[in-house]
């Protein structure tokens, strides 16, 4: 093999590459990039569980297949400028740039694993923005279940619902998110979850428009260069719309962003003790207030707000989250007490946020503080 690449392209690929598997695996070769030299500069990797492929344009003098150990390879290519010269000396893989050069031990090609596991017959194809692709996974990627612990949960749930419709929970926090449905998605399996690995690369990855493919077990995602395959979750996605209450609710609403400043400032001493990370919500029908306590110290902040009386507790981590995926000037606090909080913005039907609350009120021994 040899050939000759733009230093930039060639790292920016490598650094795509590693965050596609995992740092670690027990299996050496799942540790390489295969680099295959032909028309342009092919690198793949895998895990076995996902598999990204980008090809990039090169000079090539002689074609060749070979898979050389990846963080090294990717350490010294962001190191350099100008353009990398690659060619093969025998059993290793030589890269020289300026007056840098690196030599990695070569493994036979044929040694990394064939694409075969990564084919089937897909049930829909659809093109969608990547800005809106990426958008939807991160607004629902806070809201995944954590490793280990229901692994149906640990990903972002994708389905047709007559809009194109994300979701995700850990079981006492919802996010969903609906946008209009790209023509073809209508075709996509209702129990379709991308694991969470994989919703955190294509949320930060792609670019351009993204072309979606998705079957009963893979879902493949192709943006400018790059291709990305990934197994999906088996099993069954609970219905997450018997989590969303259907009375009608109270609804107070405010200024979004002095609400985010709020919720931040109170949320960064409700970190310890018996109180850890509960935020405390009483509303008066012209004066929102927000508390937060640990064992030392309280604090509290008044927002102007339009609505209803009212008095609840949430955990921190998810208001701040649930605020992360509202836009606009104002926010509305729809309450379904004692069971949830909705956030959202007037007229937002695009984002809907469920934060379950606890039926807990402001220690009275906290008053005087």
């Amino acid at each position: 093999m040899r050939a000759q690449i733009e230093a930039k392209a060639f790292a920016a690929a490598l650094k795509n590459a590693r965050q596609a598997i995992p740092v670690r695996s027990t299996v050496p070769i799942l540790g390489n990039v295969l680099i295959e030299a032909g028309e342009g500069i092919t690198l793949t990797v895998t895990d076995m569980d996902t598999r990204f492929t980008q090809k990039l344009e090169a000079e090539v003098y002689e074609a060749g297949r070979e898979a050389v150990e990846l963080a090294t390879l990717a350490t010294f290519a962001d190191g350099v400028s100008g353009s990398v010269a690659i060619a093969s000396n025998g059993p290793r893989l030589g890269f020289s740039a300026n007056q840098s050069r690196c030599d990695l031990g070569a493994l036979p090609a044929d040694n990394f694993p064939a694409e075969m596991g990564f084919k089937e017959d897909f049930l829909c194809e659809f093109t969608i923005p990547a800005e809106a692709l990426s958008g939807c996974l991160r607004f629902c990627e806070t809201a995944m279940c954590a490793p280990e612990t229901k692994p149906f949960l640990q990903g972002v749930n994708i389905r047709f619902d007559g809009n194109l419709v994300f979701a995700a929970t850990d079981g006492g926090f919802l996010q969903k998110i609906e946008i209009e449905p790209p023509l073809g998605s209508n075709g996509i399996p209702e129990d379709t979850i991308i694991p969470d690995r994989s919703v955190s690369f294509i949320a930060k990855t792609i670019s351009g428009d993204a072309l979606v493919r998705i079957g009963r077990a893979l879902i493949t995602v192709e943006s400018g260069s790059g291709r990305f395959v990934s197994r999906l979750i088996e099993g069954s996605y609970p219905n997450i719309e018997n989590a969303i209450p259907r009375t009608d609710p109270e609804v107070i609403s405010c200024d979004l962003a002095a609400l985010k400043t709020a919720v931040q400032r109170v949320a960064s001493i409700a970190n310890d003790g018996q109180l850890a990370n509960l935020l405390f919500f009483s509303s008066g029908t012209t004066e929102l207030t927000i508390r937060g306590a640990n064992s030392i110290a309280t604090i509290e902040e008044r927002l102007v707000c339009k609505g209803v009386a009212a008095e609840w507790a949430c955990q921190a981590k998810y208001v701040r989250d649930a605020l992360f995926g509202v836009s606009g000037d104002v926010a509305e606090l729809s309450l379904h007490l004692p069971q949830c909080m909705r956030v959202g913005s007037p007229g937002g039907t695009d984002k809907t946020t469920l934060v379950f609350t606890y039926a807990r009120k402001w220690p009275q021994h906290l008053e005087a503080a």
